[in-house]
């Protein structure tokens, strides 16, 4: 079996989360290195886009290990050695939708993400941290979008219990997601439109919000 550690990081206002969630780790025996780092000016969206880069430190910090990378506003119910040995580069949750006629990709999440030390894997979270300073989005829409980017890394499925929220109703998840971010207020539109045409970010900032959930 491969060797692992599960990294993360959180904000001083989540540090409480931190306080739940390390005693499930220290529980299932799992390596873990998370890192408290500040907020960055510009709301909420700016903030996920973080994760990519603190991912990447992770990987320099642990070079030879797999990571397994997970939101800290959630708890694990079980041992997680078995993500080290994932086949592909990267592996996340890929939520699908069902219609009458067809199904279809729905969305995915990021709260857990599986990366191999491969320079595939690393290519594919630099082409991510470059969709976060193109477009003013949340880090799951970059993350699709980073994707396409790097035809030479490949992906894996996790099962929804790996990146399970309550809404999900799974009946035993391994990790399972609080969405702590759910409801937080977002920018709208406008906003986006501004950033990409190079406001200054007092006037993005000044923008109305939207509130929506990110699940």
């Amino acid at each position: 079996m491969a060797e692992y550690i599960v990294c993360g990081w959180y904000t001083p206002d989540y540090g409480h989360w931190w306080n739940v969630l390390r005693p499930t780790l220290e529980y299932h025996g799992a390596p873990h290195d998370f890192t408290e780092v500040n907020k960055r000016a510009g709301g909420w969206e700016v903030n996920t886009m973080a994760k990519p880069h603190q991912l990447l430190a992770a990987m320099d910090r642990h070079p030879d290990k797999v990571i397994v990378f997970i939101d800290v506003d959630c708890v694990v119910r079980a041992p997680l050695a078995p993500l080290a040995d994932i086949r592909a580069d990267v592996a996340f949750y890929i939520r699908t939708k069902r219609k009458k006629t067809h199904a279809k990709w729905g969305s995915i999440r990021s709260g857990t993400l599986i990366i191999r030390p491969t320079p595939h894997a690393r290519k594919f979270v630099e082409a991510w941290i470059a969709k976060g300073g193109a477009f003013a989005e949340v880090d799951q829409n970059t993350l699709m979008l980073a994707m396409c980017d790097v035809p030479s890394c490949t992906f894996e499925a996790l099962p929804v219990a790996y990146c399970a929220i309550p809404a999900d109703k799974v009946a035993s998840p391994i990790i399972l997601h609080d969405s702590a971010s759910a409801g937080i207020a977002k920018v709208g539109k406008l906003a986006k439109r501004l950033y990409r045409a190079g406001a200054p970010q007092w006037l993005i900032n000044a923008m109305p919000a939207k509130r929506t959930s990110i699940n």
